[in-house]
C-alpha cells in the first residue's frame, strides 16, 4: 500500500487550464517586445470551487519568470493583515486608500524598488493619487520598461463603489500609458448581475470571447488527471467517475473529496462531508442552521422566485413564517445572497443555487431527507402548473423539469413508501391523471407540452419567441441530466417546440 503523503494543494501542478494561461502569456511576451496590446484584459468567471483562484495564481507564477511588476488584489471579506483578521478591508475610504497601499507594497517587492511615496503623508485622495502615479513613472523606467500586471481576485465580494473608482483612478491610466496586463476573476461574467467593469476595460475584451473564459467543471479524464497530479491514483475506493458524479466535476471539490478519501474516511460519508463541511463551511457567508435548512430545502429547484419560496418555506416551517409577509421574504432572499450560494438566475428572472454547486448539494439532500425532497418536487410541481394556466407558457419548463424527477422517484419506488399518499392525490387530481402508471408513460410529458404549446397559439401573439425560448431552456444542462436515462423523451420534447415554430 502506498503510505506516502499527497502532495500540498499549493504544488500540485494545473489540470485543463492551459489555453487560458496561455492567453495571458502571450500577451505579456507581446508586450515585453514593445507590441501595443489593446485587448489586455482578460476575465475568468464560474462558480466557487471551479479553480478560478487556482488559475490566476498559476498566471501569475508563469508571467513572474519574466520579470514583471505584478500586484494582486484579493476582494475576500476577511482579509489576514499583521496576522489578524480584518473584515471589510477594501470598504469605504479607508478601503480606496487600502486598495492603493496594497498595489504600491506589491509593485515596490516585485519590482524590487524602494520607494520614497508614502501614503500615510496626506489624506488627500486626489492627491495621493497624482503621487502613487509619479511614483509608477519611475518604477517602470527603473524596471527597464517591464509590463505591469494587476490581478483581482473575488470579484463578488468588492464593494462595487470602490472596485469602479480603482478602475478609473489607477487601472485605466496604467494601461493606457504603459504595457499592462489586467485580470479579474469573479462568480459571474462581467457586468451580468451589476455594473462591476468601466466601458474603457470592458472595451478591451470585447472585440473577441477569448477575453471572456466561462471556467467548467471537470469531466471524468480531468478528474481522473486531478487525482494523479495530487499524487493518489490507485489510492481511492472510488473511480474519477463515481468521484465526479459526488463532486459535480469542481476542482475544489474533487481535491477536497480525494483529500478526505486517502484519509480512510469512508466513501459513505464523502457526500455530507463535502455539503456540510466544505460548501456550508468554507465556501458559503453568514450562514446558521436554519438558513442552511431553507437552501436544503431549495436545492431540488433550478429556478424559483419570491412567490416559490413563500411555498416551500411556509410549508416546512410554518410558524417560522405564519404571517406571510412579501417584506419577510424579501428579507429571506437578501440573506440568501448574503450566504454566496443563491443569485440571480442567469436567464434574468428569479433567483438559482448555481447549477453545479446545486447538483452536490440536491444530491445530498435527496439522500438525507427523501420525503422532504419529494415534498418539494410536489409543492413545485403545484406552483409551476399554476403558472402555466395562468399563461405563464415557458413556466411548463419547471413542470417538466420537476415531473421528471418526481416520476425517477416513482420508478425507483422511492416516492411511493413516503408518507405523502395525501399530497400525491391532490396531485394526480390536479394534473387529471389516474394512476401512476399513467404519469409515468412518456406521452404524459410530450401531451404536456404539445397541450401548453396549443393553448400559446391560441393566446400570445408572441407564439414563435416563446416556443423559441422553452426549446433553449429544454436544451439546458440541468434538462439533460434530468433526463439523462432517456434522452429520446428529451429529444421529442425538443422536437415538439422545433415543429411547432415550423408551422407558426
Amino acid at each position: 500500500m502506498n503510505n506516502q503523503p499527497i502532495l500540498d494543494s499549493r504544488f500540485v501542478p494545473v489540470v485543463n487550464r492551459e489555453d487560458e494561461i496561455k492567453e495571458a502569456t502571450i500577451r505579456i511576451d507581446n508586450m515585453l517586445s514593445d507590441v501595443k496590446v489593446e485587448d489586455c484584459v482578460l476575465f475568468y468567471h464560474g462558480v466557487s470551487m471551479v479553480g478560478k483562484t487556482t488559475l490566476l495564481s498559476k498566471i501569475k507564477e508563469e508571467i513572474s519568470k519574466k520579470g514583471l511588476v505584478i500586484a494582486w488584489v484579493d476582494f475576500d471579506r476577511e482579509q489576514i493583515i499583521d496576522q489578524k483578521i480584518i473584515h471589510n478591508y477594501y470598504d469605504g475610504l479607508d478601503g480606496r486608500l487600502n486598495l492603493i497601499k496594497k498595489i504600491h507594497r506589491d509593485f515596490c517587492r516585485t519590482g524590487e524598488f524602494t520607494s520614497s511615496f508614502n501614503i500615510e503623508n496626506s489624506l488627500d485622495i486626489v492627491d495621493i493619487i497624482d503621487k502613487f502615479m509619479a511614483f509608477i513613472r519611475d518604477l517602470y523606467r527603473f524596471n527597464r520598461k517591464h509590463p505591469f500586471a494587476i490581478f483581482f481576485d473575488t470579484l463578488e465580494d468588492a464593494e462595487i463603489e470602490n472596485l469602479i473608482w480603482i478602475q478609473e483612478a489607477i487601472i485605466e491610466p496604467l494601461v493606457n500609458e504603459f504595457h499592462t496586463l489586467v485580470v479579474f476573476a469573479g462568480r459571474t461574467a462581467p457586468n451580468t448581475r451589476q455594473r462591476d467593469l468601466i466601458h474603457p476595460l470592458e472595451r478591451r475584451l470585447a472585440k473577441s470571447e477569448k477575453r471572456l473564459f466561462h471556467l467548467r467543471p471537470f469531466n471524468d479524464a480531468q478528474t481522473s488527471k486531478q487525482i494523479e497530479n495530487i499524487g493518489a491514483k490507485d489510492r481511492l475506493p472510488i473511480s474519477a467517475h463515481d468521484l465526479s458524479r459526488q463532486t459535480g466535476g469542481l476542482p475544489g471539490l474533487n481535491d477536497a473529496a480525494i483529500r478526505w478519501l486517502v484519509s480512510d474516511k469512508s466513501v459513505e460519508r464523502l457526500l455530507p462531508h463535502l455539503v456540510n463541511e466544505v460548501i456550508f463551511k468554507r465556501m458559503a457567508n453568514k450562514i446558521d442552521e436554519e438558513l442552511k435548512a431553507e437552501i436544503l430545502a431549495l436545492s431540488p429547484m433550478r429556478l424559483f422566485d419570491s412567490g416559490l419560496i413563500s411555498k416551500i418555506v411556509k410549508s416546512f416551517w410554518p410558524q417560522r413564517y405564519e404571517d406571510d409577509s412579501l417584506r419577510q421574504i424579501r428579507q429571506l432572499l437578501n440573506k440568501f445572497q448574503d450566504t454566496r450560494l443563491i443569485e440571480p438566475h442567469p436567464d434574468g428572472y428569479g433567483y438559482s443555487i448555481p447549477y453545479d454547486i446545486r447538483l452536490v448539494i440536491c444530491q445530498y439532500w435527496k439522500v438525507a431527507e427523501p420525503q422532504k425532497y419529494y415534498r418539494v418536487q410536489i409543492l413545485s410541481i403545484d406552483w409551476f402548473l399554476d403558472q402555466v394556466k395562468s399563461d405563464d407558457f415557458v413556466a411548463v419548463t419547471d413542470l417538466i423539469y420537476h415531473l421528471r424527477h418526481l416520476t425517477l422517484g416513482f420508478s425507483e419506488k422511492q416516492f411511493l413508501i413516503m408518507d405523502l399518499m395525501a399530497d400525491q392525490t391532490a396531485l394526480m387530481k390536479k394534473l387529471d391523471v389516474l394512476s401512476v402508471p399513467e404519469l409515468l408513460q412518456n406521452e404524459f410529458l410530450v401531451n404536456l407540452i404539445e397541450n401548453t404549446l396549443a393553448e400559446l397559439r391560441k393566446k400570445s401573439t408572441r407564439a414563435f419567441d416563446l416556443a423559441d425560448q422553452i426549446k433553449r431552456v429544454l436544451e439546458k444542462p440541468e434538462f439533460v441530466e434530468a433526463f439523462d436515462s432517456n434522452m429520446v423523451l428529451l429529444e421529442k420534447l425538443q422536437r415538439s417546440c422545433s415543429l411547432f415554430k415550423e408551422q407558426l
